[in-house]
């Protein structure tokens, strides 16, 4: 007990700094908190209540009225036949994807059983040298910058009206947020430890077959995931449970402003991706992996992104993502599957949300 104070007080003499940075999060956020008007709580309450349950489960149970809204979705697509082949070329092309997933899967199985081993490995990065802690420093510093951006627009906005419009912040701050944690990423392996950005997995090397171990796997992953998806859909209609609307997805069907729904369709599909791959499986993956093993870092990876990614719902799905993600990574020794695999997953998301939007717009 004494040793573990004595390191605590050490960390806190070492990284004062990070501490002071942490305290302000804290604060920030107990701020929020207790800002909350009774009217919001009130709202909240009314949201989430036993009623809106109810409610919701009797909809849920409406299955004639569900079929009856599916007759008239099929009705308004046949007044837009453009739209309607898409939706048909869209399930087709997502039945082929699960029949091949299969068979791809049974491959690998049947290989892995008669080799007892199925090596894709393309490139074997260096031990890594920086450590969980490196970690949490530079999960404090993308909290903090992230607030103080925040405090900033807010200052900021009686002078620039852009930043009350909430989606233009929301988009900025996220492409502000993304470059600045590549930048903390940065300085921690080449600054503070000598090492090279190639020691994450971030390489060129057999780039083509790379992308193709990327795809091939996302194909494989497409029957798991709808199994996955559809049994929590089971569940949330069994027990009429309420999920909490995805700001993303919300702010992709409401926004009508063309250029900020391109940048956005962008930022999703390619920067987004390609920074967290950085950041969980190639500079939190290797941290873990030095203190548990391979199998937990796999897992306790993938839970953290599932869990940072989306609400109590959409948790197995992305969790099963995570997992493959950082599975290839680890047999590959490369982020750029992990990489292919999230833009395509990414993109194919980006594509049935417009689909939707343009469905609701008929």
């Amino acid at each position: 007990m004494v040793k573990w104070l004595e390191d605590l007080n050490s960390f806190a003499r070492r990284d004062s700094i990070y501490v002071l940075m942490f305290s302000f999060i804290v604060l920030f956020n107990l701020i929020l908190a207790s800002a909350s008007t009774p009217q919001e709580k009130a709202k909240t309450k009314e949201v989430y209540g036993s009623k809106a349950l109810l409610e919701k489960r009797d909809s849920i149970n409406k299955t004639d009225e569900l079929e009856m809204s599916r007759k008239d979705i099929e009705n308004i697509l046949e007044k837009r036949p453009g739209i309607f082949r898409v939706l048909n070329l869209t399930s087709l092309a997502f039945i082929l994807f699960v029949i091949l997933g299969i068979l791809i899967n049974v491959f690998v199985i049947s290989v892995k059983l008669e080799k007892g081993v199925f090596d894709i490995a393309t490139y074997r990065p260096p031990p890594a040298a920086w450590s969980l802690g490196d970690v949490a420093r530079v999960v404090i510093l993308f909290f903090f910058f992230s607030y103080i951006i925040v405090i900033s627009e807010s200052f900021l906005a009686n002078l620039v009206p852009l930043f009350k419009w909430g989606n233009f912040r929301t988009m900025l701050n996220s492409s502000i947020m993304d470059i600045l944690t590549a930048v903390f990423i940065v300085y921690f392996i080449k600054y503070k430890y000598g090492q090279r950005i190639i020691s994450l997995g971030l390489t060129i090397k057999n780039i083509f077959r790379n992308i193709s171990y990327g795809l091939i796997a996302y194909i494989a992953c497409v029957p798991i995931f709808l199994a996955v998806t559809f049994f929590v859909f089971l569940v949330v209609k069994v027990t009429g449970y309420v999920p909490q609307k995805q700001y993303v997805v919300e702010m992709f069907l409401k926004e009508e402003n063309p250029t900020l729904l391109i940048y956005s369709s962008v930022f999703a599909s390619i920067l987004g991706p390609i920074v967290e791959e950085i950041f969980f499986r190639g500079f939190m993956y290797n941290a873990v992996k030095k203190l548990t093993g391979v199998f937990w870092a796999v897992v306790l990876v993938s839970a953290v992104f599932a869990a940072l990614h989306t609400n109590v719902v959409g948790f197995l799905p992305i969790m099963v993502l995570g997992l493959v993600l950082t599975y290839m990574y680890e047999k590959t020794g490369s982020l750029i599957p992990s990489i292919t695999i999230h833009i395509a997953h990414n993109a194919a998301m980006v594509f049935l949300v417009f689909l939707v939007k343009e469905i609701k717009a008929i």
